[in-house]
């Protein structure tokens, strides 16, 4: 078996210059005979000189090993700016008519977009949690809150196509469950004992902002062993209640905003 190595020659074509320059040498079993440089087969080569031959190989086999394996890992380790999504904040001003009062903030657009009120409480419907996170305190957004959980339930109850079977369970927050960890406690001990197609509404709570009110649903999803989102059912999913219209952060620090926007039909005239 024959292995290679790398030696230092001169060249020969350019005596007077003498620039060293490498070539490839092979060294083999021992008992063979190699040739010196007189060209005289009948000397064997010493061992002392093989076994440093063959030790100056493999520390230069191992090196480029090493340099191998550490281009391959660092051609395939993600970036930290892939690890995490971009911010990214609304364009425009979100237009609210007496048509378009509920919104949808999925996908990559800057731009949420309007989808039917029916559409809306059918991804309520289908969820495990749903978290009704006040925009602006007021009165205003208090009765939006009742409305949406009302529709939510008229809406489970008939019972339609898309819709999972089952009850619409509530929670209200008390004064002093304003801290996230007390809220978590509580949804978490609620929904464990929901029945099969059950949901829960939670709140009205006020909105902390994208990355705070991300953090929680993260947080519910985990311990709950299932995911943020509506797109599919049995998930943990929030509406922001007369949230901003413009400038709103869809996705800050990787936490995306509540899934659906909801605001109170302008005023009529």
């Amino acid at each position: 078996m024959l292995a290679f190595f790398l030696a230092e020659t001169s060249c020969f074509r350019c005596p007077e210059r003498r620039r060293p320059s490498l070539r490839l040498l092979a060294v083999g079993d021992p008992n063979q005979q190699f040739g010196d440089a007189s060209n005289d087969r009948s000397q064997p080569i010493s061992p002392n000189n093989y076994e440093q031959r063959r030790g100056f190989l493999t520390d230069l086999l191992s090196k480029g090993a090493i340099i191998a394996g550490t281009m391959s890992s660092s051609a395939t380790l993600p970036s930290s700016a892939s690890a995490a999504e971009a911010d990214l904040v609304s364009s425009g001003t979100i237009k609210v008519t007496s048509i378009a009062h509920t919104f949808v903030t999925t996908g990559k657009s800057p731009s949420p977009k309007p989808i039917r009120e029916n559409d809306a409480t059918r991804f309520f419907t289908n969820a495990r949690v749903v978290y009704l996170f006040e925009g602006s305190e007021n009165g205003e957004t208090t009765r939006l809150a009742q409305e949406v959980t009302d529709l939510t339930k008229a809406r489970k109850a008939e019972m339609g196509p898309g819709v999972t079977p089952g009850n619409v369970q509530t929670l209200s927050m008390k004064a002093g469950d304003a801290d996230q960890s007390a809220i978590l406690a509580r949804v978490i001990e609620t929904a464990k004992q929901l029945s099969d197609g059950d949901v829960l509404l939670v709140g009205p709570i006020k909105s902390r902002g994208t990355l705070s009110d991300g953090n929680l649903l993260a947080s519910t999803a985990e311990k709950l062993g299932t995911f943020v989102g509506g797109q599919k059912g049995q998930g943990v999913l929030s509406v922001l209640l007369n949230g901003p219209k413009e400038n709103l952060k869809l996705i800050e620090s990787g936490f995306r905003s509540s899934e659906l926007l909801w605001y109170s039909l302008p005023p009529k005239g």
